[in-house]
């Protein structure tokens, strides 16, 4: 089994779901009003970046 946190050593704790299948609403009502994108394929400026970054560090 692939443990991110020992294969990748990254200084954070990371739980990877695949948001379309999660079957807990609660935990979807949570996603939604807490999560932080910190990247979008699909966009990604400056911009982005920094207002991403800024709500990471508050």
């Amino acid at each position: 089994m692939f443990n991110l946190e020992m294969e990748l050593h990254l200084p954070y704790t990371v739980d990877l779901s695949q948001y379309n299948q999660l079957t807990n609403a609660d935990l979807a009502a949570h996603i939604d009003r807490m999560s932080v994108a910190i990247y979008d394929k699909n966009v990604q400026t400056d911009e982005t970046k920094a207002e991403n970054l800024a709500k990471v560090e508050e």
